[in-house]
């Protein structure tokens, strides 16, 4: 699906044509363009290197997909790779969309193969307020980021609230399926930092003015959101310090656990041998015990009993 959105700097207005009308658009220079593809067909993913005449290699990245995040610079426009936070925390896993973007002196367009919350919002604020957010292309990326970013709280609750829990059990009730939960929310975690890092240093340069096309005005709101996505790449190192932790006491609980048994097995072979001993000799020699087999079995009785209070002496058990 294509979304486009057309704002006129002279008369204020904002218009939606479809892809045949684009071109004329995409030519006035004196319009601000928001193109927005959400899995798209190949006539609308045609407009990328068609209409606007995007690089072969920025068009294939979007294609082909790119699981970290980038900045490319092109002529007369810079391609980002970005990742946003899966909409759907239903499934109770942290898990991202890509998104890429495109930004030209007058033009922006995104292409992603899911539906991303934040775009979703950003449309919604475009319809109602359009000459708020269309002013000029990193003004509009900063109110995508913006919205990209806010998105990460309910699933950073989300990983928080699991690792509580999983504490919990694992102080009260240790399963070994527990290590599972552990190796799962570390890999998690593990692709939060991943994705978080890079576009931190994204937004650096955007806040420092690295790139021309961000006005100076504007580097003070990049600069907010570097801040706040820095914050969450280290909340991220927090969680993963988090369960480093609980991988110790896990392993702490199943090392008590193997000693326990190992203990036991031992106290019963050390209980057990006196009387298999005695046994032994009274199948070889019975004239040692006399002539009435009660004797080897209170032998035996005697020596399991002893040897009961010696390790219950020594705290065996």
């Amino acid at each position: 699906m294509i979304r486009i959105f057309s704002y006129s700097k002279e008369t204020k207005r904002m218009e939606t044509p479809g892809i045949a009308d684009l071109p004329r658009h995409i030519k006035d220079p004196g319009r601000m363009l928001w193109v927005d593809l959400e899995d798209p067909n190949d006539e609308e993913t045609g407009v990328l290197g068609g209409m606007f005449g995007f690089h072969t290699l920025a068009v294939e990245d979007c294609l082909q997909g790119n699981p970290l995040p980038k900045i490319d610079f092109y002529e007369g426009y810079l391609f980002l790779v970005l990742q946003a936070v899966d909409s759907d925390i239903s499934s109770g896993t942290f898990q991202t969309v890509e998104v890429d973007v495109f930004a030209g002196e007058n033009c922006l367009v995104t292409f992603h193969r899911h539906p991303v919350k934040g775009i979703f919002d950003t449309r919604g604020w475009v319809a109602k307020n359009p000459g708020s957010l269309l002013r000029s292309p990193d003004w509009l990326l900063h109110g995508i980021l913006n919205s990209l970013i806010n998105h990460f709280s309910p699933s950073l609750k989300q990983l928080e609230e699991r690792i509580e829990i999983l504490e919990r059990e694992l102080l009260d009730t240790p399963r070994e399926t527990h290590l599972r939960e552990i190796l799962s929310l570390r890999r998690e975690i593990f692709h939060l930092i991943r994705i978080t890092g890079p576009q931190t240093d994204i937004l650096h340069r955007m806040e420092r003015g690295d790139l021309p096309w961000v006005q100076d005005v504007n580097r003070l709101y990049f600069r907010d959101l570097h801040d706040r996505l820095q914050r969450i790449s280290r909340t991220g190192d927090l969680y993963r310090e988090m369960l480093a932790g609980l991988t110790e006491v896990h392993l702490s609980v199943l090392t008590n656990r193997l000693s326990g048994a190992l203990r036991a097995l031992a106290g019963t072979a050390l209980l057990l041998l006196p009387p298999s001993l005695v046994a032994a000799v009274y199948t070889v020699s019975p004239a040692l015990f006399g002539t009435s087999p009660m004797v080897p079995l209170g032998a035996m009785a005697a020596s399991v009993l002893v040897g009961a209070i010696l390790l219950k002496r020594a705290r065996w058990f």
